[in-house]
């Protein structure tokens, strides 16, 4: 299916003729089966879920257990090893508390975190191992730590990180940026958390996953409490239910859920390899564009097949150029990207704009980027 045909399955286009969507590492757009997901389900099946007496409440239960399979089944896991969080942020913060709390390492662990750590993969841990924490560039861990937190694929450069190179006895990996390249495979990676969003893999924002290997989550206890997650409780002890129910305290976003489940049959219908094979390209194409302007600096992996350019000119600050180009329908992101670290110490420049590509994405869209980012260089000169 060509960009053009699937861009056809995203109502936003439809409504928004001139847009040029740009902006997909902060989070995609949604298919029309999405957000029908969503409508059905507070149109049909609306009711809380596991203890619900009720025949839809039978039905949202079912609906609600029936993605963690799907989940499973999309990254090569086990249903017992999906937790539903409230996307990536809250998946490290409850792998941060898993550990901390479970006492899954010692006191004085060292926490190796890549310079190109998104805050959501690091500050978690700095809550709790702020003087055990050093940062390193991808290539330089030559030695055994305790836990390495990784980034899958950096949400500036599109670099990715294999983890089966570093030796650590946790490894704790964002997979925010690779969820929707197909490049997520539990049995393959040689890590123990897992963290993305729904809303990066075209399904609706508000809902995540956590993928725990069960060998940990059968050897710890939950660090978010509240109704829903035990068997029995009395004045003076409690017993929690299994994995992963124990780690979903609370009403979860039940509508999030089906929604996700929505996403992943939607993505389940694209050859992704022939659509990595398109993105390559369209990447190409794209730095062969920038690469004509002598006063942008450009950051991004060359050797990687994912669509993630981050650009700084030389004299415009990041923000005006991406002002201009959204008052003209092109939708990019600028700033340090939560990526602060990594423009101060690495990139060496305070803020950049980022093209971040989609599979909705062609040739046409770079060409009205380009076109418009011409305007804005001399408008701003």
């Amino acid at each position: 299916m060509t960009s053009k045909k699937l861009k056809n399955n995203f109502p936003i286009f439809l409504e928004n003729p001139n847009l040029v969507y740009l902006d997909n590492s902060a989070t995609t757009q949604k298919p029309k089966k999405v957000l029908e997901s969503l409508m059905n389900f507070y149109k049909e099946t609306n009711a809380n879920i596991h203890r619900g007496s009720c025949k839809i409440a039978d039905n949202a239960t079912n609906s609600y257990e029936e993605v963690r399979k799907k989940i499973a089944n999309f990254i090569n896991a086990k249903p017992q090893e999906i937790i539903f969080t409230s996307g990536t942020t809250d998946s490290l913060n409850i792998s941060s508390e898993i550990i901390y709390y479970n006492a899954l390492v010692e006191e004085n662990s060292t926490i190796a975190v890549p310079y190109n750590a998104h805050h959501s993969l690091s500050l978690p841990f700095r809550r709790f191992f702020q003087n055990q924490i050093f940062y390193h560039k991808a290539d330089e861990i030559n030695s055994a730590i305790d836990i390495a937190l990784i980034t899958h694929v950096s949400n500036v450069t599109g670099e990715i990180t294999n983890p089966n190179l570093i030796d650590a006895k946790i490894k704790v990996l964002d997979c925010a940026q690779s969820i929707n390249k197909n490049l997520v495979d539990v049995t393959k990676l040689g890590v123990d958390f897992i963290a993305f969003s729904a809303h990066k893999m075209y399904g609706p924002t508000g809902i995540g996953v956590l993928w725990v290997k069960e060998d940990i989550l059968s050897r710890c206890v939950p660090t978010r409490l509240g109704g829903g997650i035990v068997q029995k409780v009395d004045k003076n002890d409690l017993n929690f239910l299994d994995y992963p129910n124990a780690y979903e305290s609370g009403t979860p976003n039940i509508a999030g859920v089906i929604g996700l489940g929505a996403a992943i049959d939607f993505l389940s219908e694209i050859n992704f390899v022939q659509y990595l094979n398109d993105e390559i390209t369209l990447k190409k194409y794209l730095l062969d564009k920038l690469k004509n302007f002598s006063s942008l600096d450009i950051f991004t992996d060359d050797h990687s097949p994912v669509g993630i350019v981050s650009v700084a000119h030389k004299k415009i600050h990041a923000h005006d150029i991406a002002t201009y180009l959204g008052s003209k329908d092109i939708c990019v992101r600028a700033g340090n990207h939560c990526a602060q670290i990594l423009h101060n110490e690495i990139l060496k420049v305070p803020a950049t704009f980022r093209v971040s590509l989609a599979l909705y994405n062609d040739q046409s869209d770079i060409d009205k980027l380009i076109e418009v980012l011409e305007e804005a260089i001399v408008f701003f000169s």
